[in-house]
């Protein structure tokens, strides 16, 4: 027995011995030389520097392996096989296919631009499975966004010569799965019916085919949940929680059904709010008034956080911009009340170190940096950088910005990044219009509102219709000098025909003006015009009976304004105001000096969907040494107080409404309106508005044989109406009806306006 297990020991050491000496005579052979065959496109060096293994490295099965991996995630090559011989490395590849084409068959839903952009595959680009497979999962849950889903792709690759390939991707986009019933669990406030009214997903109707809010979108639950959410917390259920939603495929397979599990809790009151600071030297301002909520007023998220942005404001505009606001909730749940408590602190002040700009391929860094409220070396002030990104966007440069906050290189110094995305800035649209003022109209324009990067902005715009046809064209320079300065150039030919008046009027010349911002928001603007304005005399067919030759008009204006709307076009709310001085006398053949005053306000009214508006102007022009011409007067009427003619207020040849008008040297008119979209479906977009419209227009300075005397009173007119207004895809659509309650004998009315516009 001991010879035996001395016998194995020696064998064993042998063993050991032998394998060491084979690792050791590994480990000594060298690469002599790297062949690789198999590629057609990757060239051979671009290869070997794929691979961490070269010519002299060690020969082991670690170093193989690695390459192996390494070559693989390079995406290029489908099959690697390393093979050796005498120190000789052979590496066998066979490259992946290149993409040639990419098509789609059978989508009717997404064009397939939209579909190229989703799968993120390109031309020539390297072609694996795993891509493809990516791509059809991009596509799939794309279609299901849009209620689909059972789209079924089947991708067909057809091989070409050169290692090159077609891929065709074959869909079937299967049928529309539509919400069919949305149910609600545990509300015992709110009803059914009021909270589908909140969230976005709506149950299918008949009418719902120019939305998709009735497609089941699985990412939609989560928007309905934060409506959900916001909905109760601006109304004192400070503690309420979605426990859970939820879709489920109905038996029959005819649509979704939706489901909210929901714990509305207690509703508290805001009891009392005190502010408490540590900020030093901090100025006397009533901060408790900056706050919208009232003692034991329900308790709302929104009124608190506009509050405590306000402070925010007011303290950065006394140059206490590093404050922080934090809340503290005591909850009392006996009485379910709130004892609210603001904390202000100093916070820590830091400095902007650097401003870095990024994406802008076409427009100058000057251009965005003149829209940054702040410069290097600036105390940091989160207002002033809000509004600098407000700033930018509004531009219409680009179509993303994305502005960010990163350490610096000292602990109190911020650098800011401003990364953007170009968009196409310039414009050619085709507009073609109908109302019952202009009846058919089409307008064709090309505008560019950053030429050359510049920032510029270069028109050109033709209008026409029974009743008008402008021509213009035009540049205007943002910060001309590198000032807050606004310069523009204009030529223009208009023709105006009024067949009220029976007059036509035709301008040709050209403007230029300057203008610029000044504090709390204003804005001057100087302008001088130039042109010739002759005026025909027309029978009832719009026949040109005479014409005064023309005359020349040269004019000096000048306006002042303040604009603080949320939106130029359709505002909700803030006000504008502006006054408007003409001087026209600079030479020329006419001599006057006309002013206009405007205003409007508009109001909406927290979390429901109604708005106030309310404007008026007033207008005067007096003749300097002369009488106003039929020409200069101002003429009421039309959009200004509906329910009457373009030009159907006001003195007239005739006492009677089917005479000529004159117009008058005053005029006024003002609206109050309401505008909501309370009792429709706001997924389509449609608005109501019932208004009440006033004005008058009064003052010939004319011989008697031109005009009715008794024609030229200032009796006030009223009309009072109504109207929709629906954003359709081909362009806003508006319905308006207006009776005049308050009117003359020889008004001439218009009770109804229809318009639709489109532009594409």
């Amino acid at each position: 027995m001991f010879l035996f297990w001395k016998f194995i020991r020696i064998t064993f050491c042998i063993l050991i011995l032998f394998f060491i000496n084979i690792s050791i005579s590994l480990a000594n052979q060298k690469i002599s030389e790297i062949i690789i065959k198999g590629n057609l496109r990757v060239d051979n060096e671009t290869i070997l520097a794929f691979i961490s293994i070269s010519e002299g490295s060690e020969y082991t099965s670690q170093n193989i392996n690695l390459a192996l991996k390494e070559l693989y995630k390079t995406g290029f090559f489908e099959t690697v096989e390393v093979s050796e011989d005498n120190n000789v490395i052979t590496i066998l590849v066979e490259e992946n296919p290149i993409l040639n084409l990419i098509g789609f068959e059978g989508n009717k839903r997404f064009e397939d631009e939209i579909l190229t952009d989703v799968i993120s595959l390109k031309k020539n680009q390297i072609f694996s499975k795993n891509l493809v497979s990516e791509a059809i999962t991009k596509i799939i849950e794309l279609y299901k966004t849009q209620g689909r889903f059972g789209t079924k792709i089947i991708p067909k690759v057809v091989e070409l010569e050169g290692k090159r390939v077609d891929l065709v991707f074959e869909i079937n986009e299967g049928p529309l799965y539509t919400i069919r019933n949305i149910s609600f669990i545990g509300n015992d406030i709110f009803s059914d019916r009021r909270l589908k009214e909140i969230i976005t997903s709506k149950q299918t109707a008949w009418w719902r085919f120019i939305t998709t809010s009735d497609n089941y979108n699985e990412d939609r639950l989560e928007i309905d949940a934060s409506k959900l959410r916001e909905f109760y917390f601006t109304r004192g259920f400070i503690k309420f929680n979605v426990l859970k939603k939820q879709g489920d495929l109905l038996p029959d397979k005819s649509g979704f059904s939706i489901l909210f599990l929901l714990n509305e809790g207690k509703r508290y009151k805001i009891s009392s709010i005190k502010i408490q600071s540590k900020v030093e030297d901090l100025p006397n301002i009533n901060f408790r008034n900056l706050i919208p909520v009232s003692d034991y007023d329900w308790y709302n998220v929104k009124k608190l956080e506009k509050g405590i942005s306000n402070i925010n404001a007011s303290l950065a505009d006394k140059g206490f911009a590093f404050s922080e606001i934090i809340p503290e909730f005591n909850i009392d749940e006996e009485n379910a009340s709130i004892d609210l408590i603001l904390n202000i602190s100093q916070g820590t002040k830091n400095y902007i170190e650097f401003i870095n700009i990024t994406g802008n391929s076409r427009t100058l860094d000057s251009v965005i940096r003149r829209e940054i409220q702040l410069v290097e070396g600036d105390p940091f002030n989160r207002l002033k950088i809000k509004r600098s990104e407000k700033n930018i966007r509004n531009l219409g440069f680009f179509k993303n910005v994305n502005v960010n906050i990163e350490p610096g290189s000292k602990q109190n110094q911020a650098n800011l990044n401003i990364d953007v995305e170009e968009q196409a800035t310039g414009d050619v649209s085709l507009g073609i219009a109908y109302s019952t003022f202009d009846e058919f109209s089409t307008q064709f324009g090309i505008s560019e509102k950053n030429f050359l990067g510049r920032g510029q902005r270069a028109k050109f715009s033709l209008s026409l219709s029974d009743k008008r046809q402008n021509f213009a064209v035009g540049l205007t320079q943002p910060y001309l000098f590198n000032r807050n300065l606004t310069g523009s150039f204009d030529l223009f030919n208009n023709t105006l025909t009024d067949t009220s008046a029976d007059q036509r009027t035709k301008s040709l010349g050209f403007s230029s003006s300057a203008g610029f911002s000044s504090a709390n928001d204003f804005y001057h603007n100087f302008s001088y015009t130039l042109q010739n304005v002759e005026t025909e005399k027309l029978d009832s067919n719009d026949n040109k009976l005479s014409t005064d030759g023309g005359k020349v008009l040269s004019s000096l204006g000048y306006r002042i304004s303040k604009d603080t709307r949320d939106n130029r076009f359709n505002p909700a709310s803030g006000y504008y105001y502006a006054l408007s001085e003409q001087f026209a006398g600079l030479g020329g053949d006419i001599n006057y000096l006309s002013s206009v005053l405007r205003g409007s306000y508009y109001y909406k009214y927290d979390y429901v969907d109604l708005i106030v508006g309310i404007s008026g102007e007033y207008g005067n022009i007096k003749g300097i040494d002369e009488n106003i011409s039929k020409t200069n007067r101002f003429f009421l009427g039309g959009r200004k107080v509906r329910g009457f003619d373009s030009s159907g207020i006001g003195p007239r040849t005739e006492e009677n409404s089917s005479a000529s008008a004159v117009g008058g040297n005053n005029y006024y008119a003002g609206r109050v309106a309401l505008r909501s979209g309370i009792g429709l479906p706001s997924e389509t977009g449609i608005q109501w508005t019932i208004f009440t419209d006033f004005g008058s227009l009064w003052g010939v300075d004319d011989t008697v044989d031109n005009y009715a005397i008794s024609t030229d009173q200032k009796e006030l007119r009223i009309s009072f109406g109504y109207g929709f207004q629906w954003e359709t895809p081909i362009g806003p659509l508006t319905f308006t009806w207006a009776d005049a309650i308050k009117k003359e004998s020889y008004d001439q009315l218009q009770k109804f306006e229809f318009r639709l516009g489109s532009t594409f």
